[in-house]
């Protein structure tokens, strides 16, 4: 496992163990904003290039 992915995976373990589990909701709405998001501009670029 790669020492940055090791840094990650600790830096979240200990943000869930201080901070509790409203870390996990946060970070579960931020992933699917991000998603939105993510599909927002897909379907922009599809309606800009015409193909929508």
């Amino acid at each position: 496992m790669p020492l940055h992915l090791v840094g990650d995976v600790v830096l979240a373990v200990v943000a869930v163990r201080v901070l509790g589990r409203d870390v996990l909701t946060l970070a579960r709405r931020a992933a699917a904003a991000g998603v939105r998001l993510g599909v927002s501009e897909l379907r922009r670029d599809e309606q800009k290039d015409g193909r929508a």
